[in-house]
């Protein structure tokens, strides 16, 4: 797991949110050592989690 001690949160959080559910592909750009990895990881490994954890309440509750 990813974990995210000393994170500082980026101003495109919001339109990578918002994309992210209209386009199966996202593109992120920008200068060297900006951010961009931390920012994909920390937004999409919080997404995963919940589907996992919306899985298997799913299974649990059939």
């Amino acid at each position: 797991m990813i974990t995210h001690k000393h994170y500082i949160p980026r101003m495109a959080e919001k339109a990578i949110a918002i994309s992210s559910k209209y386009y199966p592909i996202i593109s992120v750009m920008g200068p060297r050592q900006a951010g961009k990895t931390k920012m994909i990881q920390k937004y999409f490994v919080t997404i995963h989690q919940e589907i996992i954890s919306h899985h298997k309440t799913l299974a649990i509750s059939r």
